[in-house]
C-alpha cells in the first residue's frame, strides 16, 4: 500500500510540474513563447519602449467618433511623467520596462499586416493584432513607422464588454524627441 501510495504521489508531482517542465523546455530550445506572427510587432514595441524620450496622448474615443482627453504620458530616460483627467498634478514614477507578455500569456498574438499607408511625409505599416492585458482583451489597430521602426499610432477597442477605460476604444498617439 505504501508503494501505491509513493507512485501516486510521484504522479501527481510530475502532473503539477509538467506546466513549468515544458515551459522551461520550450525556452531551453530556444523557441519563442510569443506568438510567432507577431514577431515584427513585439520588436517594434520593445524599439519604442526602449526610447530615450517620447510622449503618448491617450484620447479615449466616443461612439459617435469624437474624442476626449484621458491620459498623458511622457518617458524621459529613467522617469515615467504621468496625468489623468482626473488627476490634480502631474504623477512621477520610475519608467517602467517594456514588456511583451502580460502575466501567463503575450501581450500580442494573432498578428495581421494589413497594409502600407501614408500620414504627413511618413509611411506607416498598419497591423491588426488581439492586445491582451489581464482580464481585458481588445482588438487592436497598429501603425509602425516604416522609417524608424516605431510606433506612430495604436487603437484599442475592448471585447466583451470588458473595458478598462469608460468607453470601449481608446487610442495611444507617439510622439518622438531625439534628444
Amino acid at each position: 500500500m505504501v508503494e501505491f501510495k509513493h507512485k501516486v504521489l510521484s504522479f501527481l508531482l510530475v502532473l503539477a510540474a509538467a506546466p513549468f517542465m515544458s515551459w522551461s523546455m520550450t525556452l531551453a530550445n530556444d523557441e519563442p513563447w510569443e506568438d510567432a506572427s507577431c514577431a515584427e510587432v513585439n520588436r517594434s514595441y520593445l524599439k519604442t519602449r526602449a526610447f530615450p524620450r517620447y510622449s503618448v496622448q491617450m484620447p479615449l474615443i466616443r461612439e459617435d467618433g469624437s474624442t476626449r482627453t484621458y491620459r498623458h504620458m511622457i518617458f524621459i530616460e529613467s522617469e515615467l511623467q504621468s496625468w489623468r483627467v482626473f488627476d490634480n498634478k502631474w504623477i512621477r514614477s520610475s519608467r517602467p520596462l517594456g514588456k511583451t507578455w502580460d502575466r501567463f500569456i503575450p501581450k500580442f498574438t494573432e498578428c495581421r499586416r494589413i497594409g502600407e499607408e501614408t500620414n504627413s511625409d511618413e509611411k506607416l505599416i498598419h497591423y491588426k493584432v488581439t492586445w491582451n492585458k489581464f482580464p481585458y482583451v481588445a482588438d487592436t489597430d497598429i501603425w509602425i513607422s516604416q522609417d524608424s521602426d516605431l510606433f506612430h499610432r495604436l487603437r484599442r477597442h475592448y471585447l466583451e464588454g470588458r473595458w478598462e477605460f469608460s468607453e470601449a476604444t481608446i487610442e495611444e498617439i507617439f510622439t518622438y524627441d531625439p534628444d
